[in-house]
């Protein structure tokens, strides 16, 4: 049911969009949800390098914000109707704050919602969270 997919309690007015990014090992991956269908519309994924030290932070914002632009252009809007971005990450992460990742070892203290701040509208909701506990939390 398309109401189901997501559903925090809070509702967002027009056709406000939710992002949903997976930082991983080997690749990017995001999806985009319209609170107005409430349905997973389009996803997308980068491929990340397999030396891990070539895995910057900077390179992985820099994959989250080409994902970004492909998949509101696919939606057919622009990135001031993102309200949500939600990322789930390895490692350590307190507060937004990647404190240390296994497979990034050039990360620490990397502030991802520092740095994702910049790729949408100020008033977009960002949570970064440890991606055993998004699925956990998913689930």
């Amino acid at each position: 049911m398309a109401g189901e997919l997501y559903d925090s309690g809070v509702r967002f007015g027009g056709s406000d969009l939710l992002v949903g990014v997976d930082i991983g090992g080997s690749a990017v991956k995001a999806a985009i949800v319209d609170t107005r269908t409430g349905v997973l519309r389009f996803t997308a994924e980068a491929s990340l390098p397999l030396e891990g030290r070539e895995r910057t932070s900077a390179l992985v914002i820099a994959h989250i914000d080409a994902l970004l632009s492909r998949l509101v252009h696919a939606a057919g809007s622009t990135r001031s109707a993102v309200r949500a971005l939600g990322v789930g990450c390895p490692g350590i992460v307190r507060k937004g704050v990647v404190e240390r990742a296994g497979n990034f070892p050039t990360w620490r203290q990397v502030d991802l919602v520092a740095e994702l701040a910049a790729l949408v509208p100020t008033d977009t909701r960002i949570s970064v969270i440890n991606d055993a506990d998004a699925a956990a939390l998913a689930e």
